[in-house]
């Protein structure tokens, strides 16, 4: 992904120079710095995308994504909403919102977002799913269980795992493994993204040594050919598993990979960060946050990590 993503910035690089007033390349490049997870170049090539075109949806969804990828999903909300003015139909815009809001634990109101785009497109499992944990984070049992049964109809892999974490937040745990184990088996399984699941409710269990095996069976898997390489989020998950257990060295190492593989660059050093104050190296982790400011002062955007 990383190398055509490169090669099409240098192409709308081209287009810029060839015209210094070019939207288009402008609009091109911010999506291809996107891909890279250059968070901050996206944001300024949409905003000179717009100095030229004007507003537009794609600026809004640019700005969304790069904001999402930042971990400032306050700015990503806003800006899903003000692209929902100008598409107040689209069913992705709503479970977009929906998804920031329920990473900012505003679990009513991703409730209400998923419910307009549940009317838009009724039927959707990964609607339903989400609707389940937001209602386990709520406590409400009843809605909880209702819409796992509901998601749980297409029977996908990354359904169940998802159902899976909704029945864990309600106390469900016997449930829970039976859909991570339905989860390895279903057609088109993802077998390191469902270990990771398994291994991250184990470490909040308190069941370490468990934890440890599945993050090594999902990378076994994965040096087996049953599973794809690790993505930069899954890197980011397995480092998050360690962290919660206490396993600083590793989970740094893990935080690495993840930034080595793409990673966008807050949520890494956040937990860099994170890793070395648990030892007692606050000069590292201060080095860490600096290095958050500076690339994000570089926009002029006032931040408010939403971590």
């Amino acid at each position: 992904m990383l190398q055509p993503a490169r090669a099409a910035g240098e192409g709308f690089d081209s287009g810029r120079r060839l015209d210094a007033k070019n939207g288009d390349a402008d609009m091109g490049l911010a999506y291809a710095r996107l891909d890279l997870h250059h968070s901050q170049v996206a944001l300024r090539q949409a905003q000179l995308a717009q100095d030229q075109m004007g507003d537009s949806l794609p600026i809004h969804l640019i700005r969304a994504t790069a904001y999402g990828d930042l971990g400032l999903l306050n700015h990503a909300v806003s800006e899903y909403r003000t692209a929902l003015k100008l598409a107040p139909n689209q069913t992705g815009l709503h479970l977009a919102l929906a998804d920031s809001l329920f990473g900012l634990h505003r679990y009513q109101e991703a409730i209400d977002e998923l419910q307009v785009a549940e009317k838009f497109a009724p039927g959707n499992s990964a609607t339903y799913a989400l609707l389940a944990r937001s209602y386990a984070h709520l406590g409400d049992r009843e809605q909880t269980l209702r819409y796992v049964g509901m998601a749980e109809q297409g029977g996908q892999s990354e359904v169940f795992v998802s159902t899976g974490e909704a029945l864990s937040i309600i106390g469900e745990r016997d449930s829970a493994m039976q859909r991570f184990e339905k989860a390895l088996v279903a057609p088109g399984s993802d077998r390191l993204s469902v270990r990771l699941a398994i291994g991250k409710l184990m470490a909040q269990d308190g069941e370490w040594d468990d934890a440890r095996r599945q993050v090594a069976l999902g990378l076994m898997e994965v040096r087996g050919g049953k599973a794809p390489p690790p993505s930069d989020k899954q890197w980011l998950q397995a480092a998050d598993v360690f962290l919660a257990m206490h396993e600083f060295e590793l989970a740094q190492t893990f935080f690495e990979r993840a930034l080595a593989a793409g990673a966008p660059e807050t949520p890494v050093r956040i937990g860099l960060a994170n890793s070395y104050l648990a030892r007692g190296d606050t000069p590292r982790a201060e080095a860490q946050l600096i290095q958050i400011d500076r690339a994000n002062n570089s926009n002029n955007e006032e931040q408010s990590y939403d971590y």
